[in-house]
């Protein structure tokens, strides 16, 4: 069975979440007497197990991108889908360590390439730059923001001192992305060990009580099939 929940503030609220007196999840407002749940930094799967979850109405604060339609799908299904990925992953690997240990057999030791000095200078693999750099606002350095190489999954965040250093040397010419939500993501391109950010905050966040839309798909069964065929006959 697949269920969707779709979230929504249909009337967002004017009240300002940085004058709430603070909570263990977010803000209290004296206003309405509830306390407010800061969304903000909740992950699409987080968010949605707790609208699955939960039938109370909730107050939230959240970026505007995260409201939206959320999926669920069937543990048992989920599991069953694993166990057969996990199958045929060890029947594949089997079958490629048959075809190495043959192809193996088969073949002649290749004689090593030695390149030139020339050559090593223009091999990409030995230039880089080890990059760091900070990241702030107009405020202050900001902690735990990402820093991402745009297209890989090669990455860290900041300190709490907004710095930021990668491990690996990077190249000329690779792209930055500098995000954390409440924030406008930046495209950063590497031209020098040191890099300086400043992020914008994101306008676009929305307060007020949440509207949420449950919907439940189930597969129909084989009779069922059948029944719906014989009638579009």
């Amino acid at each position: 069975m697949h269920q969707k929940t779709t979230l929504s503030i249909k009337t967002p609220c004017s009240e300002k979440f940085d004058s709430f007196l603070q909570t263990e999840k977010g803000g209290f407002c004296t206003t309405c007497q509830k306390e407010v749940i800061d969304f903000r930094d909740w992950t699409d799967e987080a968010l949605a197990n707790y609208f699955k979850n939960t039938a109370q109405k909730t107050c939230g604060l959240f970026v505007e991108d995260q409201l939206k339609t959320y999926s669920h799908t069937n543990r048992q299904e989920i599991q069953h889908k694993k166990s057969a990925f996990k199958v045929g992953i060890a029947s594949f690997s089997l079958l490629s360590l048959l075809a190495v240990g043959t192809a193996t057999a088969q073949t002649t030791e290749k004689p090593e390439i030695v390149l030139t000095p020339n050559q090593q200078k223009e091999n990409p693999q030995t230039e880089g730059i080890l990059v760091k750099g900070v990241v702030s606002d107009d405020v202050a350095p900001l902690p735990g923001i990402n820093v991402v190489v745009k297209g890989t999954n090669i990455g860290t965040e900041t300190n709490f001192d907004g710095e930021f250093a990668f491990t690996m040397p990077l190249k000329k010419g690779d792209v930055l992305i500098v995000s954390f939500i409440g924030y406008k993501t930046k495209e950063v391109i590497v031209s020098g060990a040191i890099i300086s950010v400043k992020l914008s905050p994101d306008e676009t966040l929305l307060l007020g009580e949440v509207a949420v839309a449950k919907e439940f798909h189930s597969k129909p069964s084989f009779f069922q099939r059948m029944r719906n065929w014989f009638r579009n006959e």
